[in-house]
């Protein structure tokens, strides 16, 4: 019963956002409906062919197919903004009828410039700076919070940029809070733009690396000189790096600081995939916690589904003297597009109170 209901809201979402877009635009264009039909088979089932006959679990995928994917799931992306526009658009047009042609031009032209932002949102990392005093640090620090940037989705070039916009920053230190990779077979040479980062990268595992070649990710990272946390506390001058294993537990960040010694003369840093546990973290003595995981919703109105999982799905939060901070994500999952969310770089400055 329940994979009959999940199959049925599958076929639901498939034709509100293939069938319904294509064929409302079609018909006001008066396209021959033998094209619309033949436009349909492929994007009906580009997502199967995608997830299914293009992914084989374990298997690094060659250029040409990873290249395929990527547009296949930019496609996803763009019909989902045609479909979020008609549905607009249409108590419009129910008051206000004007010619078919001018339909199809005006719901075009909407469509053409939200995709065009949302490229630009996706592809262009937005620098967000959030500024924190405490008496507990002598200088002031400068660390850079990249997170769920996403390679396999995301190409070896997109890392290089980041890598060239993070160097520009000039931060003493990098802390990535998982999904870094979602492909496996990532080698060092397509990683080895994280070899040149200009400061100490820490990197904690997100729910991506779990389910792919998870041990042999965790090996690449390490011999490219990350500092991978798993349960760990690494500390740096006045400050104390602490990183969890991303899981399902929602208990996690609790049971993972209990196995880990906190200095309370430090400044604790938590890095943790999810957002959750903040509570946990603030009676265990950690002063920053810093999060991604939720991509800030990513293509609205996705974000109404995070925000009903995550109550804190982006930016800052407290509790007590603890500080939470939310990425919104550095790179983007499935199409490399964004609809009212930016994907950001952050720029921490811990200064002395």
């Amino acid at each position: 019963m329940k994979r009959l209901t999940w199959l049925l809201l599958l076929l639901v979402v498939h034709v509100l956002v293939f069938v319904y877009p294509l064929w409302r635009i079609g018909l006001w264009l008066n396209a021959p409906q033998w094209i619309l039909t033949l436009l349909t088979i492929p994007l009906f089932c580009s997502q199967y062919i995608a997830r299914r006959k293009l992914y084989t679990k374990g298997q690094r995928a060659t250029h040409f197919v990873a290249a395929l994917r990527n547009s296949i799931d930019y496609l996803l992306g763009v019909f989902s903004v045609a479909a979020l526009v008609l549905l607009i658009l249409e108590p419009v047009f129910f008051v206000w009828s004007p010619q078919p042609n001018t339909k199809a031009m005006m719901a075009l032209s909407l469509i053409g410039m939200l995709v065009v932002w949302g490229s630009i949102a996706a592809w262009r990392p937005a620098k967000r700076t959030l500024k924190i005093n405490s008496d507990k640090l002598l200088r002031t620090v400068r660390l850079v919070q990249l997170s769920d940037v996403h390679i396999g989705s995301r190409s070896r070039w997109f890392l290089k940029y980041l890598r060239w916009r993070v160097n520009r920053m000039d931060p003493h230190l990098v802390c990535i809070t998982g999904d870094l990779i979602d492909q496996p077979g990532l080698d060092e040479l397509l990683l080895g733009d994280l070899a040149r980062f200009n400061a100490p990268i820490y990197y904690v595992t997100g729910n991506h690396e779990r389910y792919e070649d998870f041990d042999a990710i965790l090996l690449r990272l390490r011999n490219l000189g990350l500092h991978v946390l798993r349960g760990q506390r690494d500390d740096w001058e006045e400050l104390s790096i602490l990183g969890i294993d991303d899981a399902d537990d929602p208990k996690q960040v609790k049971k993972g600081l209990s196995a880990i010694r906190l200095d309370d003369k430090r400044f604790n840093i938590l890095l943790y995939h999810k957002p959750l546990g903040l509570q946990d973290a603030a009676e265990a003595g950690v002063d920053l916690m810093l999060s991604g995981h939720t991509h800030g919703g990513q293509i609205w109105p996705f974000h109404l589904a995070v925000k009903s999982q995550f109550r804190r799905h982006k930016g800052a939060f407290f509790h007590g003297d603890t500080q939470l901070y939310v990425s919104e994500g550095t790179g983007t999952w499935g199409p490399a597009l964004r609809l009212f969310s930016q994907s950001e770089i952050t720029l921490v400055e811990l200064s002395p109170k």
